[in-house]
């Protein structure tokens, strides 16, 4: 039994990405992996320097908030 549901498996799921893989890799482009999501955001740049990348999602009622800062001694002269 377990034979057989390896056997389902590799049908079903393994020889079908390999499929895809060579395909696109015949086509010359690499295949986009499911990790890789094309998020639309908005970039601004104010008068002091800061950046603001702004991107709005409906789906669900949150909020995020991240601060990244670049300062420090690696960024001195």
């Amino acid at each position: 039994m377990i034979h057989r549901l390896r056997a389902i498996a590799l049908l079903i799921f393994i020889i079908p990405g390999l499929l895809i893989s060579v395909a696109a890799a015949a086509a010359g482009k690499a295949p986009k992996q499911a990790f890789d999501p094309d998020i639309p955001y908005e970039k601004h740049i104010l008068p002091n320097g800061l950046t603001l990348l702004i991107h709005e999602d409906h789906k669900a009622p949150l909020v995020a908030v991240n601060v990244w800062y670049h300062v420090g001694s690696k960024d001195e002269r």
